[in-house]
């Protein structure tokens, strides 16, 4: 093979773009389909809150069994509010999505309104799902 240097240059970046290229390409296919996969975020159960602040409390605070026995309706009260809150965001959410599809169907044509409100709803039923689990 007798090419110039300028060939062999260009044939090595070629390759090199290439072998990225196919790279980037595999990696972000990957991540997509995780994240793609994945369902709407979902705070732990009551239990596993509780258990899991109780948990870190006692590692880092070396508490005493007293103290343990103190603190615990105070983990139990967080949990509640920590509830209250999420049910509360997701709520929001729901009304927010809710204005803005009001003000898109506005310019949309009667099979697209139609078409948005089945969005909606399901939507809104993934959100109930994610803010209510079954066995929560």
């Amino acid at each position: 093979m007798n090419t110039t240097p300028k060939g062999k240059a260009l044939f090595y970046m070629t390759a090199i773009f290439a072998i990225g290229l196919l790279a980037g390409g595999v990696a972000g296919g990957l991540t997509g389909y995780r994240f793609g996969t994945q369902k709407l975020s979902r705070p732990p159960a009551g239990e596993q809150m509780a258990a899991s602040v109780k948990q870190r409390l006692q590692q880092q605070l070396r508490l005493t069994a007293e103290q343990e026995k103190q603190i615990a309706p105070m983990v139990a009260d967080f949990v509640v509010e920590m509830n209250a809150v999420h049910s509360n965001t997701v709520e929001r959410a729901v009304t927010v999505i809710r204005s803005m599809h009001q003000r898109v169907a506005e310019v949309l044509t009667s099979e697209q309104r139609d078409s948005l409100q089945r969005m909606q709803q399901e939507r809104e039923a993934e959100f109930r799902r994610a803010a209510h689990p079954p066995g929560r």
